[in-house]
This record gives structure tokens, C-alpha cells and sequence, in this order.
């Protein structure tokens, strides 16, 4: 296996795509030195440790893809400083975490990532309590993965603010409720409006 050299302060990339390419090791803080990166994809290889929080010195980041690895948070709180570095990054419209021990709560800081998320996948991160109500700000939701995970408790209603949700993956937790009745009041009248590409709920344990 190989690991992820530094970038160099000069760098003029905009896009590293580094995808299945056997990699392991942490992710180097000095990634940010390449302050021009729009597109970031490391998923499918065997990173570990923390996500760097230098992550949100990349300004003009507008899609970062980190599935598929073996990344995690700081005990015993397991806090997700990470998200809140990336608040930074008023560009970003795609944030892939999936399938990574990250464990802990997903932060009501999520609130503060930019409006011009698009898609947000943490399916498979081992992430524990509720759905912070919060969640609902992010107007420009498209596509939106909890799924295989440990959350508990109702599905907020303020997922029906998400007006232009595509796509709802909440399946494999102990969540309570019905969809249908979360997103009466936005422009779905029920999860399987022609509008709505698909939304898993079951199993669920609540």
C-alpha cells in the first residue's frame, strides 16, 4: 500500500481523484496546500485516522468523496470537527462519507454547511442518537443517506423542508414515524410521488 505524499504550496490542481487506488495511511493535513482543489475523491481505499479539519481551507471545494475507507473520530466523544471545518466551504454541493467507523452524533452543525449541498451520504457510519432537526435548512438537498446506521428516535419534520429531496435512505436504524406525514406541507403529498425518485425506510426497528 501506498500513501498520500503532501501537496505543494504552488499546486495549481483543481481535481485529485485518487479512487480504489489501494491507498492507506492517514490523510495528510498538508492536502490543503493544493488551495485551488474543486473536486476531491479518495473513496475505496484504506485511509484511516481522522478526517483533517484542513479540509475547510479549501475554499473553493465543491465535491469531496471519502467513502469506502477507514476513517474515524477522536474518542471518547467522537465529535465531528471535520463538518464544522467544512462550513467554510460555501462551494460545496457533494459531501460522500459513507461506510467509514466515524460513530458518534451527526452534529446540529450541519446546519451551517453550505446551502449548495446537494448530496450528503453518511450511510454506514456507525453515527448514533437523532436526526438533528437542523438537518432541514439545507434547502438544496437532492439526495440525502442515513441509512445502516444507529439512529433512534422520530424523523424530524423538518425534513419536509427539503422541497427539492430526490432521494431519502433512512433504512436499517430504530427510527420512528412515516415519511408521508414529514413531507405533507412541501411538494410531496407522499413518499412515492412521481417527484420523488425513491426513499427507503425499512427495516426499522422503531
Amino acid at each position: 500500500m501506498c500513501k498520500l505524499p503532501c501537496m505543494s504550496l504552488d499546486s495549481n490542481l483543481d481535481e485529485l481523484s485518487l479512487g480504489s487506488n489501494n491507498l492507506s495511511g492517514n490523510i495528510p493535513d498538508c492536502i490543503s496546500n493544493a488551495s485551488k482543489l474543486k473536486i476531491l475523491s479518495l473513496y475505496q481505499n484504506s485511509f484511516s485516522g481522522l478526517i483533517p479539519n484542513t479540509l475547510g481551507n479549501l475554499s473553493f471545494l465543491e465535491e469531496l468523496r471519502l467513502w469506502s475507507n477507514c476513517l474515524t473520530t477522536k474518542p471518547p466523544n467522537h465529535e465531528w470537527s471535520f463538518l464544522s471545518s467544512l462550513t467554510s466551504c460555501k462551494n460545496l454541493s457533494v459531501l460522500q462519507i459513507s461506510s467509514n467507523p466515524l460513530n458518534g452524533n451527526l452534529p446540529t452543525s450541519i446546519s451551517n454547511l453550505s446551502t449548495s449541498l446537494q448530496d450528503f451520504r453518511a450511510m454506514d457510519c456507525k453515527i448514533k442518537g437523532t436526526i438533528p432537526i437542523e438537518i432541514g435548512s439545507l434547502s438544496n438537498f437532492r439526495v440525502l443517506n442515513l441509512g445502516q446506521n444507529e439512529l433512534k428516535g422520530s424523523i424530524p419534520r423538518s425534513i419536509g423542508n427539503l422541497t427539492r429531496l430526490k432521494e431519502l435512505y433512512l433504512d436499517e436504524n430504530s427510527l420512528e414515524g412515516w415519511v408521508g406525514v414529514v413531507l405533507v406541507g412541501g411538494h410531496l403529498n407522499h413518499p412515492w410521488s412521481k417527484e420523488f425518485l425513491f426513499t427507503d425506510l425499512k427495516p426499522n426497528n422503531g
